[in-house]
């Protein structure tokens, strides 16, 4: 159970020892909280201010009912009635609630927040040295209402969520220092009625001290007037008629009309001219039924602008019971209407933005581990909208292979408070294998929100398919460009070959002409050398005196057609060469003319 700092006590007197109050005779204490003494002024304070309140002793037990029970209050109370908690305001606390005690104790006024982050506070009746009971006011917000702890606590009590969250976002939240003011008011309320009826039940007679007695009742009301003037709610009241009887001065402070002016239906002057006919209608439907009602309307300030107002009335009874009309605040709630307006646009462009792209949402409260998740989300894993969505039921949903790098991705993120991004598989009920791309942040607690995990998803599923098919298109370009490739190769080797049979054909043709060419050149030297050869033959067998001069005649031509064979193999050679034509050896055999 949250607490607060204390708010700066009234005066008590001194602080006494350990409790003394058994020293005041039982039937005093009894008449001092008899609840039906307290009734009424509790009962204006309660409309007054609209907060609960209530009158308890000093072990917190109820002395009459809870005056004014807050919506909210009331609804969560009916299943916690009959839980111990220390407090009768108190709502779900983690440990039993002492504020009844640490007044008492302290005499003071204590302030408190449950779960819930409904307020009450407790300012204690002493008497003298003689602690008697406590004041209990609050049930309200002291601040916007948060949804999470209310729907969990709600779950808890087996309460429907969506009616609890409904009732808090209508209950106009009271600020800290109001309530104190609040505080303060009860504590010289409650101090001066105790004190007078004290005075009253211990001495009847003694009539000074009555006067004195009614003296601090006439400051107490005069007080609570001031109050009622310096509060920052225009407090009012009307007579069975429903015509407006009090404004308060901050009436005259925030719309500039004195108050006087707005008595009766003057008041109306204020209202803009085109909430004036609803607002009629409400006020005359609650007055037929004595029913209390809340109206939303446009109010025109001081400075002649339009500003949104809220007005809450409740009926007042008479002590026999007869309706005498109403009481009732107004405050203003323009910056709620704006925000509220913001709100309402980004979440609908959000929405827009989501629907459009075909985005889940989904939200990991970090504490609990409750997952929030759309409808979208929901169907990207196959799954229906009514499908109660869990963190660890939605990894049954995950491809086996995928889970724990999913895992750890989340792990990391929430570790690190940082974002990620993951695609992974999920198997749908029917079997089928869908592809989902995700983004998440992890987020800081804050105060109105817990440390939670936030992101969406989007089924990218047909682009999966689409880059399989591109990735076996690719495959099957791939396959046809190296088959083509190789055939290209060989083509080309063909080519070549061909080239070269037709290379070799041509050079073999430049050879047989050539060929032809030389043999006739050849055979002349070589003609002219085997004439020479035979002549040295006869020469040799048949020597003659001129066979000397004959033989050397014969070897010096045989050397110059040598010469001359020399020449014309070497030209022959040149000209292959040029030509590139591949020499192989040839048999000269049948060159030679014998």
């Amino acid at each position: 159970m949250a607490e607060h700092p204390q708010d700066p006590r009234p005066e008590y007197g001194e602080t006494p020892a350990p409790y003394a109050w058994a020293a005041l005779p039982p039937a005093i204490r009894e008449a001092l909280l008899d609840p039906t003494l307290w009734h009424e002024s509790l009962e204006t304070y309660a409309h007054t201010t609209n907060l609960a309140v209530a009158l308890a002793d000093v072990e917190g037990g109820l002395r009459g009912p809870c005056l004014n029970p807050q919506p909210t209050w009331r609804r969560l109370h009916a299943t916690e009635a009959a839980a111990n908690v220390g407090c009768p305001f108190a709502l779900a606390p983690r440990r039993p609630c002492t504020c009844v005690g640490d007044a008492l104790a302290t005499r003071a006024l204590v302030l408190r927040r449950d779960r819930t982050g409904l307020v009450h506070f407790t300012v204690p009746l002493v008497l003298g040295e003689y602690p008697l009971g406590v004041l209990l006011a609050g049930q309200v917000f002291d601040q916007y209402p948060e949804q999470l702890p209310l729907e969990h606590v709600a779950k808890r009590m087996g309460l429907p969520l969506y009616g609890i969250w409904q009732a808090a976002r209508r209950e106009q939240p009271v600020k800290r220092a109001t309530l104190a003011v609040y505080g303060r008011l009860l504590a010289t309320l409650g101090q001066s009625f105790l004190r007078t009826h004290y005075h009253t039940i211990m001495d009847a007679r003694r009539l000074a001290e009555l006067h004195r007695v009614h003296g601090e009742l006439r400051q107490s009301e005069a007080q609570l007037r001031h109050m009622a003037d310096t509060a920052p709610t225009m407090l009012w009241l009307t007579d069975a008629t429903g015509a407006c009887t009090f404004r308060s001065q901050s009436w005259q402070a925030y719309t500039g009309q004195p108050a006087a002016t707005a008595l009766g239906e003057g008041w109306f002057e204020a209202v803009h001219a085109e909430d004036r006919a609803a607002v009629r209608d409400t006020l005359r439907t609650a007055q037929a039924q004595h029913a209390a009602f809340h109206t939303d309307f446009r109010l025109r300030r001081g400075d002649g602008v339009y500003r949104w107002a809220m007005d809450t009335g409740h009926p007042r009874w008479a002590g026999s019971g007869a309706f005498i009309g109403y009481i009732g605040a107004l405050i203003d709630i323009d910056d709620r209407k704006q925000a509220e307006a913001a709100l309402h646009d980004r979440e609908l462009h959000l929405r827009m933005a989501h629907r459009a792209a075909q985005l889940g949402s989904w939200q990991l409260d970090l504490a609990t581990s409750t997952l929030y998740a759309s409808s979208p989300f929901k169907a990207h894993h196959g799954v229906p909208p009514d499908w109660e969505v869990s963190y660890t039921r939605l990894f049954d949903l995950i491809h086996p292979d995928d889970r724990n790098r999913l895992r750890a991705l989340v792990q990391q993120a929430i570790e690190a408070r940082s974002d990620y991004a993951a695609e992974y598989r999920t198997v749908w009920p029917d079997g089928s294998l869908h592809w989902i791309s995700a983004r998440g942040q992890a987020l800081e607690k804050t105060p109105s929100q817990p440390a939670r995990l936030v992101g969406v998803t989007l089924d990218i599923t047909p682009r999966k398919q689409a880059e399989a098919i591109q990735q076996q298109v690719h495959n099957a370009l791939e396959q046809r460009v190296a088959e083509r490739t190789t055939a290209l190769h060989h083509e080309m080797a063909e080519r070549q070959r061909l080239e070269g049979e037709a290379q070799r054909a041509q050079h073999f043709a430049l050879l047989g002409r050539l060929a032809a060419g030389v043999s006739h050149e050849i055979r002349n030297p070589l003609g002219a050398i085997a004439l020479h050869v035979d002549l040295l033959d006869e020469e040799l067998h048949q020597p003659t005196p001129e066979s000397p001069a004959v033989m050397a005649e014969s070897l010096t031509e045989i050397k110059t057609q040598l010469g001359r064979l020399i020449e014309l193999v070497e030209d022959y050679l040149s000209l292959v060469r040029a030509s590139q034509i591949e020499l192989t050896p040839q048999e000269l055999g049948p060159l030679v003319i014998t």
